[in-house]
């Protein structure tokens, strides 16, 4: 059911993801676990970005230089995650795309090299798992 918080302050029925009464305003009160998880997600997202203070500008470009590779834009996507790895040096997925990018431009070396780097920094054993597989097809041609 989509409306399914009764307002305990006007009785009206709100849909039930709502933080507060759509009529009068009062806040509902959060499950004490949905809150003990905001707070530890804003905990890591602080801590991570004291220690890489970079990362969210990173992030950004990564972020772009990925829609550059979806429109074949090559050069500027690896120009994107040029700027990404410049600005923290630890951020394996600007890695595991830059590679990606080199290798549709056809450049085997690079390629290779990004995802070697790749796996340096990686701790998902699936992920290290295909850069490997990437690796080896690369090799062969």
């Amino acid at each position: 059911m989509l409306f399914n918080k009764k307002c305990p302050n006007c009785g009206a029925r709100n849909p039930k993801d709502a933080i507060s009464c759509a009529t009068c305003g009062v806040p509902f009160e959060l499950k004490q676990t949905e809150t003990r998880k905001a707070i530890k997600n804003y905990e890591k997202t602080i801590q991570e970005k004291a220690a890489r203070p970079n990362l969210m500008d990173a992030d950004a470009y990564n972020t772009q230089g990925n829609r550059h590779l979806e429109q074949r834009q090559l050069k500027r996507a690896i120009a994107d995650f040029n700027e990404a790895v410049r600005l923290d040096p630890k951020y394996t997925v600007a890695y595991g795309n830059r590679a990606i990018a080199y290798k549709l431009q056809g450049n085997k070396t690079k390629a290779i090299s990004d995802f070697e780097r790749f796996i340096a920094l990686a701790s998902d054993p699936r992920m290290i798992q295909v850069a490997k597989q990437q690796i080896k097809e690369l090799s062969m041609q």
